[in-house]
């Protein structure tokens, strides 16, 4: 199915259950809808506001409006940087907002991929029965506004069928009609879709093949706030160097090179136990190419979850 007919089919009233004359909605069908009248009416609502939003042609961030600076608190945004290669989440200083301190930034994909695994994880340990719906007066009153105003407008057209309305009575009532069912729709879109119960499994399958707004819907029902902190020094060869008490190149050979410099000469086993002895003490972990590792870990980002 394109999507084109897609759009059709899910904005057309009969899948709701309802009997369409003319364009016009005239009452309940007799068959079995497949979506909900709530259901319905708030995609409908979403696909008619898409209509009117421009195409965005830069690329768009999953963890947008989810990610703080730890330093300063200010909103993070995601960028492409040519000089890296990269994409990255980054609190950058601009002339428009000086409160951003622009000493933070983190990889997109690294930061992504750590924040959609602990969302499963934390999804795998919660009971996700359907909670309340702490919306359901508002939505219950929109529906109940949009009943009459479908009432309403079978009046109107059997008024318009039996001669009762000129032209311009007919196309002013239409406009009327049309502006306040769109109103109505507009509002029950905007309400958070009720949470019903799901399988953690289910989303994992399903989230590779879903948009990207999807996937912040979901970051939105569980995620109040992700903070990244500072990049954790990682040690050098430099400091193994000096740590050992040698220079940086017995340090190179004796721990990258199996103790054997370029000309096959070894190096002193005293020298390659120093060196070995104080790469595990602080740490050192060689990185191949001489890249800084991105961490995107519990050590940089913290999560506050909503439940």
């Amino acid at each position: 199915m394109t999507p084109p007919a897609l759009r059709q089919l899910l904005t057309s009233a009969s899948i709701a259950g309802f009997r369409v004359y003319r364009g016009e909605i005239i009452g309940r069908a007799t068959w079995e809808p497949v979506l909900d009248e709530a259901t319905w009416r708030a995609v409908r609502g979403k696909l008619e506001a898409s209509k009117a939003k421009p195409r965005r042609s830069a690329r768009r961030y999953l963890l947008v409006s989810f990610i703080f600076c730890d330093s300063c608190g200010q909103a993070m945004h995601g960028a492409w940087l040519r000089t890296r290669g990269k994409s990255w989440y980054r609190c950058n200083r601009e002339p428009d907002n000086r409160d951003r301190c622009g000493s933070m930034s983190i990889q997109v994909d690294p930061a992504d991929r750590y924040v959609t695994g602990e969302l499963f994880s934390h999804l795998a340990k919660q009971d996700i029965a359907a909670p309340d719906d702490e919306h359901a007066g508002d939505r219950d009153r929109i529906l109940t506004a949009l009943a009459a105003l479908d009432q309403q407008r079978g009046e109107w057209m059997a008024s318009r069928d039996a001669g009762q309305l000129n032209l311009g009575e007919f196309l002013a009532a239409k406009v009327k009609f049309d502006g306040a069912q769109q109103e109505l729709e507009r509002d029950l879109a905007e309400l958070p879709v009720p949470l019903r119960k799901f399988d953690p499994d289910d989303l994992r399958e399903a989230w590779p093949e879903m948009t990207l707004d999807e996937r912040r819907q979901v970051m939105r029902d569980w995620i109040e706030k992700i903070v990244i902190g500072p990049q954790q020094t990682q040690p050098t060869l430099a400091d193994v160097a000096a740590k050992a008490g040698v220079s940086l190149t017995a340090a190179y050979y004796a721990l990258l090179r199996n103790g054997i410099y370029r000309g096959g000469g070894k190096v002193k086993p005293d020298i390659v136990s120093r060196v070995r002895d104080a790469a595990e003490e602080i740490g050192y972990v060689h990185q191949p190419g001489g890249g800084v590792r991105c961490v995107a870990d519990s050590s940089r980002i913290s999560i506050t979850w909503r439940r």
